[in-house]
């Protein structure tokens, strides 16, 4: 065995497969999908084994890690106990990182907090979400930048931060020839999890995620929803405190779909997880987010809340009305206040009111005669605030940042609410 590789037995898989053989190799040997980077694992074929013995189960891949990575026979490494992040003010601080490739800058001189919650990062395609994500985990080097991720030095602790975070990539990374408990038990095993315990905690991931009597069907039979269940499973089977979620909804029918939503925010609210969402849905985002971070060209474009963002500039009351409208329009107008009537939906928007301030409503409606059917404050459009950020930066603005509340809420969602 040349230099730099560690044979891992599988345990119970060498029962299966005779030959059954996994290779640690330094990262910096390879460029490949991480699978879970609390291990650092990635997955490649190798071609020295002939399709007859592929048919019989002889297996032959390399699971890329960092050397370091806990062997079977090595147990130097044992399962730390996460590091405390309710007490974190941010569980991600990085500053002025820039990445390069050749002439093009991917990420350009960007400082960022992630606090605890759930953070969704949103950008158009080639903003430089991926190449964050990536940095992140250590399997990019940048040109420059620092920082701090949980209760570690970035990029200093890269090992210790991949420990820490549990990862669904985007994209599929499964061993063909293995069932679903037993890609997840893998995943334990190469976390530091040994025996019973990393069965025990597979079996309680997979029922986590949904998982029947499927987990005992060769993951070549799964359908893209039931791979990104298993991804799921594997990034949370060793309990890391922080995950990264990269799509995790792509390829979900709508049930399975807001399963998984549940699932995340559940996570986050009564287990203490701290997650990053990388996703074009935004009404994932809207779902289950409690912070947004908007990538454009590499450059933080937009940094908040969603309380903030959904909070207008101006507060606003919108107001569904049955019958003739004017009378209150014109109420509203004598009182000083701004409003705009949609025919079509049958709404009245009055600006500069307060949520607090409804009982002046009721008078108004009582006074004119005017048929409320309902009433609640306007919020913004996520949507909306995402195009505006990207035509700003089409059109060449050099702002940091749109401000939050800068646009309202669309009609036709207002037409959903």
């Amino acid at each position: 065995m040349s230099s730099g590789y560690r044979c891992w037995h599988g345990g119970g898989m060498n029962d299966r497969f005779p030959n059954f053989r996994v290779f640690l190799l330094s990262l910096a040997k390879t460029w490949t999908v991480a699978a879970n980077p609390s291990a650092f694992i990635a997955v490649k074929w190798t071609r020295s084994c002939s399709q007859a013995e592929r048919l019989k189960g002889h297996l032959f891949f390399s699971v890329v890690a960092n050397r370091s990575t806990v062997s079977h026979h090595d147990h130097a490494r044992t399962v730390r106990l996460a590091p405390e992040i309710a007490t974190l003010e941010n569980i991600i601080e990085i500053d002025h990182v820039t990445k390069r490739y050749g002439d093009i800058e991917a990420l350009q001189d960007i400082s960022l907090q992630f606090p605890p919650g759930v953070t969704g990062l949103l950008g158009p395609n080639g903003s430089g979400k991926s190449t964050l994500i990536k940095a992140l985990l250590g399997l990019l080097s940048t040109q420059a930048g620092n920082g701090r991720i949980l209760d570690y030095k970035w990029p200093r602790d890269a090992q210790q931060i991949r420990d820490s975070i549990g990862y669904l990539p985007e994209d599929d990374c499964y061993i063909a020839g293995l069932d679903g408990i037993e890609s997840v038990r893998l995943m334990s095993e190469l976390s530091g999890l040994r025996g019973k315990e990393a069965l025990r905690r597979s079996h309680e991931m997979m029922d986590f995620c949904g998982f029947g009597e499927e987990r005992y069907r060769e993951v070549e039979s799964y359908s893209t929803g039931m791979r990104q269940k298993l991804k799921f499973a594997q990034a949370l089977v060793h309990d890391p405190p922080l995950l990264i979620l990269d799509e995790p909804t792509t390829g979900l029918d709508p049930d399975q779909r807001l399963a998984m939503l549940k699932r995340i925010r559940n996570l986050a609210t009564s287990h203490g997880k701290s997650i990053i969402l990388s996703t074009h849905i935004l009404s994932d985002v809207r779902t289950v987010c409690d912070h947004v971070i908007i990538l454009v060209n590499g450059q933080v474009r937009m940094a908040d809340s969603m309380a903030n963002l959904s909070r207008p500039i101006e507060p606003t009351m919108h107001l569904s009305i049955l019958g003739d409208h004017q009378p209150f329009q014109n109420r509203a107008s004598e009182a000083g206040f701004q409003s705009a009537w949609n025919q079509d939906k049958r709404t009245l928007d009055v600006f500069g009111i307060e949520s607090t301030e409804t009982m002046t409503i009721w008078n108004w409606a009582a006074e004119t005669g005017t048929a409320i059917r309902a009433i609640e404050p306007a919020v913004n459009s996520l949507e909306q605030i995402f195009i505006d950020v990207a035509a700003a930066k089409k059109h060449g603005s050099n702002d940091n940042a749109i401000p939050a509340g800068s646009a309202r809420l669309s009609e036709d969602e207002r037409g959903n609410q």
